[in-house]
């Protein structure tokens, strides 16, 4: 099998050439199955530079992370059309059973200001244990009332280190377009 390689115009320079020079050189071990020794991969000079990137592959991998919709802080959520938030939320509680892990209920809802008795309480209530989150979070607006906001839910699952599932819920909130970023927060990408 021919290999076919390619000139970078400005090698790398600095503790970072090593590196780049290795993988570059294992990924094309890996593809054109052929065999590298460590030390043609010891000096990032004489290793053979593969692939090709254009000043705007180079240019586009600068940029902000924010440009692909990576998770960057993003401002709070409010509803789309000026509804009733808490009503908004509420349509949400059974996306919210199957996005959080059931390991981590009990905690969210002592975060968000259940106590033991009324997270026991509202899983009594409950028909079946899917449904026990659902009467947890309603617990929950009943006792905040007004002030119960899909914000704090959001900011008691970052707390709990439950990430994927914050992000999960806010996509499902504002892909409905029940929901969207506050705009004017510092910082934040609006979406």
């Amino acid at each position: 099998m021919d290999k076919v390689l390619f000139w970078r115009p400005h090698p790398s320079r600095g503790p970072e050439a090593l590196d780049n020079a290795r993988n570059d050189t294992l990924v094309n071990r890996d593809c054109l199955s052929s065999p590298v020794s460590d030390q043609e991969v010891e000096d990032p000079e004489q290793v053979e530079p593969t692939g090709v990137q254009s000043s705007g592959e180079a240019d586009h991998l600068l940029e902000p992370a924010a440009a692909e919709g990576s998770r960057v802080r993003r401002g709070p959520l409010v509803p789309a059309d000026g509804e009733d938030p808490t009503e908004c939320l509420r349509q949400f509680f059974d996306d919210f059973s199957t996005i959080v892990p059931y390991d981590a209920w009990d905690k969210l809802m002592r975060k968000m200001g259940l106590t033991q008795n009324e997270i026991l309480q509202s899983r009594d209530r409950a028909q079946n244990t899917g449904d026990a989150l659902y009467e947890m979070l309603e617990t929950w607006v009943r006792c905040k009332g007004r002030e119960a906001s899909v914000n704090d839910l959001l900011d008691a699952l970052a707390a709990l280190g439950q990430r994927h599932a914050k992000e999960k819920i806010e996509d499902t909130l504002v892909g409905s377009g029940k929901f969207v970023f506050k705009e004017g927060e510092a910082g934040a990408a609006v979406s």
